[in-house]
């Protein structure tokens, strides 16, 4: 996969991912705590690459709010990268990008959304509250869950903020 610049070791599961982030949403406190929810080399801590630290200094959050970036590798689909951002040791945003790759990557990409994150997403959160022919958004226990195709790119997205920074 050429759009990442190292993998960690271990595989993950997007759609665990996608579990583990939402049930343990207000529970976890720290960047570390949430590495370990999810498993330790499952994500490498990529925040300090250059073109991370380039795209810090040109988007800065707000004071109180830090992100860390994560590369991935996915079991079946290929790997991805993820934003994880924590404002006063509370989770505030977290944004999963899964890159397909192969022959018809775009359409893998919407297919997996539709055959694969909708019901992950509806057993979770339930019906969607909204939605567009690529962009499904949820809504449950004060998270805001979306599910979506990265038009014009061979990679899907997943979002759950925090209610109160939406």
């Amino acid at each position: 996969m050429n759009k990442l610049d190292g993998l960690p070791d271990e595989a993950l599961d997007y759609l665990s991912l996608l579990r583990k982030s939402y049930e343990g949403y207000f529970n976890i406190g720290s960047h570390e705590e949430y590495v370990l929810r999810i498993g330790k080399g499952k994500m490498l801590d990529v925040s300090r690459f250059p073109q991370y630290l380039t795209m810090e200094s040109v988007d800065p959050l707000p004071p109180g709010f830090e992100r860390r970036m994560y590369h991935f590798k996915e079991k079946t689909y290929g790997g991805g990268i993820m934003d994880v951002v924590f404002k006063d040791n509370a989770l505030a945003n977290i944004r999963a990008q899964l890159f397909f790759r192969g022959f018809f990557a775009k359409r893998k990409a919407k297919k997996y959304l539709r055959n694969n994150m909708l019901p992950a997403f509806k057993s979770i959160f339930g019906e969607p509250y909204d939605s567009n022919p690529d962009n499904y958004y949820f809504k449950s226990s004060g998270i805001i869950g979306t599910a979506c195709y990265v038009p014009g790119t061979p990679s899907v997205s997943f979002y759950l903020i925090d209610e109160k920074y939406a």
